[in-house]
C-alpha cells in the first residue's frame, strides 16, 4: 500500500507543478489538462491496484505492464514542456519536467511491481518519447539531456539487477571501459551519441545474443559523453576548429575573426613555476614590514590596524608590497612609478562606504593570496596569474556605490541603464581597473606582450564577473558537476586554474565569515549598516525593501548563521575539495562551522527579547563598540612614503 502512496503523492506532485505554471503565466489548458491526466492516472492507480490483487496471472501479465505504461503517459503529457508542442501556452520552462517525473517514478517503482524487466523497458520507451518531444526547445534542452543520462543509467541498474536475479552475471566495470579523454564532442554530436545509445537499448530488446555488446557500447558512450559535460563550460558552445575544418585558409580566418572573437584561443601563459620571492626592499615600507610579511600567510590579517597604520592607504602600501614581493615589478618590467601611480588613482575610486572600501578590498586581496599560496595552487600558477589575481582583488570593488545590483536596476540608475542591467557593480568594477591601466601615468601593463594581455584581460574579467552573487549557485553547481574525483583535477589546465580562481576570489571576496570572531563580527557590523542603509532609502521611494536590509525586521544572527550555513561553508568546502589544503581546512573551513554555531547560539541567548535593532539603538549600539583605542593615534608610515 505504501508503493501506491507514493505514486499517487507522486502524481499530486505532478499536478501542482501545473497549478504553479498556471498561476504564474495563465495558461488554463495547462491546468486544465494536468487536472484531467491526474483523475486519470488515479484510475490506472485503481485498475493497477485491482489487478495485483487479482488471482488470474494471464490477466496480471497483460494489464499491469499497460497500466503501468499509462501511468507514465499520464506523467509525460502532464507536463507544460510537452504540452507546448500541441497547444499554444508560454514559452517559459516547466518547473517539474516529465522526464524527472520518469526518473522519480522509477526510483519509487524500483524492484517492487512486479517481476520481468517490463516496467524497466516502460519508463525507458516513454523516456525516449519525453525527451523527443522537448529537447527541440533550446531553452530547456541542457535539461532534458542530463535526465535523460540518469533515465539511461537507472535503466541499466534496474536490468542490471534483473539479469542478476535471473544468474546471468556480466561484469562490465565502468572504470575499466577505455575512452579518448582528450576528444571533445560538441553538443551535436552528444545528441548524436545519446541516440546511438538508444538504438543499442532497442537492439538488446529484439535481440537477447547482442546483450553483452549492447550495454557495453551504451556505457562507453554514457561514459563519453559524461567525460565532455564534465570539460565543457557551457554544452551549447561550438569549437572553432569544428566549424572551420573544412574551409579554406583564408575563409577561416575570417571566420574565427568575425564569428569567434579576438579570445578565440585561451593565449599561453607564462609558466615560470620557480616564482621568485623577494623580502628585501628598499622602497620606503619598512616601518610597516612586521605587518606586511604577514600578507599571504596570516589568514586573520587585520586590514582595519592595518589601514590605520598607512594613514587610510591600505591598497598603495599592500599592492606596492605584493607588487615588489612576487618580483611582478622585474617580470614584466613594470616601472615602480607606474605601480604606485596605478594603485592610488585604483584606491580613488574607492567611495567611503561602511563596507564596500578600499579596506575590504585590501582584505580580499589578503584572503585571495593566503588561499592561493597555501595550497597545492600555488605551484601550477604563473606570475602571470598571480598579478591578475592582485588586481582583480583590489579592483573587484571600484567605484562600488554602496547599493547593490537589484537597487541599480529597480531605480533605472544610469549603470544599469549602461550596462543593460546585467552584472551592472561587476562590469562598472572591471570597466574602472581596465580604464586605469590603459591611462598612460598608470599602465601596468604597457611591456606586456598581447598574448600576456590577453590572457591578464581574460583572467581579471572572469575573476572579477565571478564576485556576482547572482552567479554564485551557477558557478558553484557547475564547478562541483565538473570536479567530482581527483582523477579529473588537471591544475596545470589553463581552464581549470581559471574557474579555480573565480571560485577563490568569491571565497575571500565573503571570507569574512571565515576570519575570527572579532574580525567577522567587525566587518558584520559594516554590511548590516550598509545594508540598513540602503533598506531606508528603499523606503523613501516607495520600493520594496531587499531582503535583510530593514533595520526593522532583520534578524541578524539568523540572517548571518543562514549565510554561513547555505552559502560561505559550501564554497569552502568545494574549493578545498580540489585543493585539498590542511591550512584552508583548519583556518577557514572549521572557524566557519565555529561561527555558524556562534550565531546560532547568539540568537537563542537572546531568545524573547528583540533581535531587532530600531534606528536610533542601532546607532547608539555602532557607537558603543567601537574601537577603544584612541581614534587620534598618528599612522605609523610617514607621510614621504605615502607619495
Amino acid at each position: 500500500m505504501e508503493l501506491y502512496l507514493f505514486v499517487f503523492t507522486l502524481s499530486l506532485l505532478s499536478l501542482s507543478n501545473n497549478i504553479a505554471y498556471y498561476s504564474i503565466n495563465g495558461d488554463i489548458s495547462v491546468l486544465v489538462l494536468g487536472i484531467v491526466l491526474s483523475f486519470l492516472l488515479t484510475i490506472f492507480l485503481i485498475l493497477f491496484y485491482i489487478t495485483e490483487r487479482l488471482q488470474n496471472k494471464n490477466c496480471q501479465r497483460i494489464f499491469i505492464p499497460a497500466l503501468y505504461f499509462l501511468i507514465g503517459l499520464c506523467f509525460v503529457f502532464e507536463d507544460p514542456d510537452v504540452i507546448r508542442m500541441f497547444l499554444p501556452i508560454s514559452d517559459i520552462p516547466s518547473y517539474m519536467p516529465g522526464l524527472l517525473s520518469l526518473v522519480l517514478l522509477s526510483l519509487t517503482t524500483k524492484n517492487k511491481l512486479f517481476k520481468g524487466p517490463d516496467s524497466s523497458f516502460a519508463i525507458i520507451i516513454l523516456g525516449v518519447l519525453s525527451f523527443c518531444l522537448v529537447v527541440g526547445q533550446s531553452e530547456i534542452r541542457g535539461r532534458a539531456v542530463y535526465l535523460f543520462l540518469g533515465l539511461i543509467m537507472l535503466f541499466f541498474e534496474s536490468l542490471r539487477v534483473k539479469l542478476l536475479q535471473k544468474k546471468k552475471i556480466h561484469v562490465i566495470k565502468y572504470d575499466d571501459i577505455p575512452i579518448d579523454k582528450n576528444c571533445e564532442l560538441e553538443f551535436e554530436e552528444i545528441t548524436t551519441k545519446l541516440l546511438e545509445t538508444v538504438d543499442y537499448l532497442t537492439s538488446i530488446l529484439s535481440d537477447p545474443e547482442k546483450l553483452d555488446q549492447g550495454i557495453k557500447a551504451s556505457i562507453t558512450n554514457i561514459k563519453i559523453i559524461s567525460h565532455n559535460l564534465q570539460k565543457k563550460n557551457n554544452i551549447y558552445s561550438v569549437k572553432p576548429k569544428s566549424v572551420t575544418k573544412n574551409m579554406d585558409e583564408q575563409d577561416k580566418i575570417f571566420i574565427e575573426e568575425s564569428c569567434f572573437g579576438p579570445n578565440m584561443k585561451n593565449p599561453p601563459s607564462v609558466h615560470d613555476h620557480s616564482i621568485k620571492i623577494q623580502n628585501e626592499f628598499s622602497y620606503g615600507v619598512n616601518e610597516l614590514m612586521g605587518l606586511l610579511k604577514n600578507i599571504s600567510k596570516d589568514w586573520n590579517f587585520n586590514t582595519f590596524f592595518f589601514s590605520d597604520c598607512s594613514n587610510n592607504n591600505p591598497i598603495q602600501l599592500a599592492g606596492l608590497y605584493v607588487f615588489k614581493h612576487f618580483n611582478l615589478d622585474e617580470i614584466f618590467k613594470i616601472p615602480d612609478i607606474m605601480i604606485k601611480n596605478f594603485l592610488k588613482d585604483l584606491e580613488g575610486t574607492y567611495m567611503n562606504n561602511p563596507y564596500h572600501n578600499s579596506i575590504h578590498a585590501t582584505d580580499v586581496m589578503c584572503s585571495h593570496l593566503f588561499l592561493l599560496c597555501n595550497s597545492q595552487l600555488f605551484r601550477y600558477s604563473s606570475s602571470l596569474d598571480i598579478m591578475a589575481s592582485i588586481i582583480s582583488a583590489l579592483g573587484h570593488d571600484a567605484g562600488h556605490p554602496a547599493k547593490n545590483n537589484r537597487f541599480l536596476v529597480i531605480t533605472k540608475h544610469e549603470l544599469a541603464i549602461e550596462y543593460n542591467d546585467i552584472s551592472v557593480l561587476e562590469m562598472l568594477h572591471a570597466s574602472t581597473v581596465f580604464k586605469l591601466i590603459l591611462n598612460p601615468e598608470s599602465s601596468i601593463f604597457m611591456n606586456l606582450t598581447t598574448d600576456q594581455w590577453n590572457l591578464a584581460r581574460k583572467l581579471i574579467i572572469e575573476m572579477i564577473l565571478a564576485t556576482d552573487m547572482s552567479k554564485h549557485f551557477d558557478l558553484l553547481g557547475q564547478f562541483r558537476g565538473k570536479y567530482k574525483s581527483p582523477e579529473s583535477f588537471e591544475l596545470s589546465n589553463n581552464d581549470m586554474r581559471i574557474e579555480l580562481l573565480r571560485l577563490i576570489i568569491k571565497a575571500a571576496d565573503i571570507g569574512h565569515a571565515a576570519k575570527s570572531i572579532e574580525l567577522h563580527e567587525k566587518w558584520c557590523r559594516r554590511v548590516v549598516e550598509e545594508f540598513y542603509t540602503q533598506g531606508d532609502i528603499e523606503k523613501k521611494l516607495g520600493l520594496p525593501v531587499s531582503m535583510y536590509c530593514d533595520r526593522e525586521t532583520t534578524d541578524i544572527s539568523k540572517s548571518q548563521a543562514g549565510f554561513i550555513k547555505n552559502i560561505v561553508l559550501p564554497l569552502f568546502n568545494a574549493v578545498n575539495f580540489v585543493l585539498d589544503s590542511e591550512f584552508i581546512e583548519s583556518f577557514c573551513v572549521e572557524q566557519l562551522k565555529v561561527n555558524e554555531s556562534f550565531w546560532v547560539q547568539r540568537r537563542k541567548s537572546i531568545r524573547g527579547r528583540s533581535l531587532i535593532l530600531k534606528d536610533a539603538e542601532y546607532v547608539n549600539y555602532l557607537s558603543n563598540l567601537a574601537d577603544v583605542r584612541d581614534p587620534d593615534r598618528k599612522p605609523s608610515l610617514p607621510d614621504k612614503c605615502l607619495t
